[in-house]
């Protein structure tokens, strides 16, 4: 990722001040490296990350493996959205975050996920 993209990021975070959202939790997360920590604690490998910053869209794109299975995962302000296949998944399930501000809450999502299959 480019420098310039992680300081707008940074500066988005310094700008919410405390008042942070989930999708805020897991934009700390992977400035900090801690997305990808947590993200091989619940059994993903092969993980990809990348960011859409712009003014209209603002997303973390997640790609990974579980055992035989692909995953792929978009995070945007408002929702998770997840796919899991053999080949390509499309993402096919999709859950609000708003709520209480809980980065553990998503990994929780992404956990739940790769235990159905």
């Amino acid at each position: 990722m480019l420098i310039g993209k992680k300081k707008k990021i940074a500066n988005y975070l310094k700008e919410r001040k405390d008042n942070f959202s989930n999708f805020d939790l897991i934009l700390k997360d992977y400035l900090s490296g801690n997305l990808i920590t947590e993200l091989k604690k619940i059994g993903l490998s092969k993980i990809e990350i990348h960011l859409d910053w712009f003014d209209d869209i603002k997303d973390v794109g997640i790609q990974a493996k579980h055992k035989d299975y692909f995953l792929d995962i978009q995070i945007d302000k408002k929702e998770l959205a997840i796919g899991c296949s053999k080949s390509e998944p499309d993402c096919d399930e999709f859950i609000s975050i708003d709520g209480e501000p809980d980065s553990c809450y998503i990994y929780s999502i992404i956990q739940k996920r790769i235990a159905q299959i």
